[in-house]
């Protein structure tokens, strides 16, 4: 049986829907966070009710958007539960607020061929081999033996139809086989100028520097190294938020 992602066709209410793990708004969004994958597995070994629901993509956010300051200080994942800082509604009007929509590149793993498989928590053991379903590496593996299934073609026909849309963030740095996945997303002509930019991993893995909130923030604001972009200013700017109070000397 194929492991599905958790939101993979989920309704969140209040106008949050998702066809193939693309998120439809009843709003138009003019920002799209574009992500891996979120394996439908029990809730105690993935809490997240949102998109980015466990990582520091919504203290980042809150704190860069709403509060204007190093506000938040930790993980969503380790707020309280079952009222995690912020909460669901607080991050559907944020959403809105700021016309975010968000997806995901993979719909499916362990879907081909009938593979047999045993799961625990978020890892699959297939004949000797353990594969981590939210770790991206393993992903990359298990795409190596067929068993991905990739939301692009999706991803570009949303696009397409969604003239609202301008920006797409990928929240990792491409490499294979991300990498031909996004070159796909970022070579189509979608008949307008839409943006394609990559930011460090909310997951804040690999990133130098403590609070790691205080730098994770920065690296989305300032960073210079070619391997990543930063967060448009301009978007910034439009919601009147200066991104120097950010900066790290």
């Amino acid at each position: 049986m194929a492991v599905n992602h958790k939101f993979k066709d989920f309704d969140f209410k209040d106008g949050f829907t998702t066809t193939n793990v693309i998120l439809k708004t009843s709003y138009n969004p003019q920002v799209l966070i574009l992500g891996t994958f979120n394996p439908l597995t029990n809730e105690e070994d993935n809490m997240a009710d949102f998109f980015y629901g466990r990582n520091w993509f919504w203290t980042c956010m809150f704190n860069l958007f709403h509060h204007q300051a190093i506000h938040l200080l930790t993980q969503r994942k380790f707020t309280q539960i079952p009222n995690y800082n912020p909460t669901l509604d607080e991050i559907k009007v944020f959403c809105e607020k700021y016309k975010l929509t968000f997806a995901d590149l993979i719909s499916t793993v362990l879907f081909n061929n009938n593979i047999e498989y045993n799961l625990h928590r978020n890892k699959a053991l297939i004949v000797n081999e353990e594969y981590d379903l939210i770790n991206d590496g393993d992903l990359g593996k298990l795409n190596a033996i067929n068993q991905v299934e990739w939301t692009t073609e999706d991803l570009k026909k949303y696009i397409t139809e969604t003239p609202s849309l301008h920006t797409v963030y990928f929240t990792r740095q491409p490499a294979e086989p991300y990498t031909t996945q996004w070159t796909l997303l970022k070579n189509h002509d979608y008949g307008r100028i839409v943006e394609f930019k990559k930011i460090f991993t909310p997951s804040g893995q690999g990133l130098r520097g403590r609070p790691r909130v205080n730098h994770l923030i920065h690296h989305w604001l300032f960073n210079e190294n070619d391997n990543y972009d930063q967060l448009n200013n301009d978007w910034l700017l439009e919601h009147n938020i200066d991104r120097n109070i950010f900066a790290i000397p």
